[in-house]
């Protein structure tokens, strides 16, 4: 009978409930990193753009509750990226 080789599976640990991860290299990481700051800018930028739009328009509540959401997700996800 041939042997089937195994699969590294990723699972649980009971005690701390954290997953086993698995670790890009540094290039892997740098483009990762590149890649989540410039969407988050991008998503800061269209935020702006959303507000101003709005203003110039002469105001909406749907404009001025969208802008700064995008904003605010743009500025918490490089908050999170930087400060984990």
């Amino acid at each position: 009978m041939r042997e089937l080789a195994q699969k590294p599976v990723a699972f649980s640990s009971p005690t701390t409930g954290s997953r086993t991860r698995v670790h890009l290299g540094s290039a892997g990481m740098n483009f990762y990193r590149l890649s989540i700051t410039v969407t988050s800018l991008a998503l800061i930028v269209l935020g702006i753009a959303i507000v101003v739009r709005t203003a110039l328009a002469g105001g909406g509540f749907v404009g001025f509750l969208i802008g700064p959401l995008f904003a605010a997700a743009g500025l918490g996800r490089l908050y999170l990226m930087r400060h984990r």
